[in-house]
């Protein structure tokens, strides 16, 4: 969803609840082990 620019349109909280997680800890969580980086390093980068 962050490549397809979402975050332009809703908030990264809205992202992580549409993509059936419960909090944004959670999210965050799983988002920096996978990718290194937290959701806003990501769209720092490459947003």
């Amino acid at each position: 969803m962050l490549k397809k620019g979402e975050h332009k349109k809703q908030t990264l909280l809205g992202i992580a609840y549409e993509c059936g997680f419960n909090s944004k800890a959670t999210f965050n969580r799983a988002f920096k082990k996978v990718t290194g980086l937290t959701p806003k390093e990501w769209v720092q980068q490459n947003g």
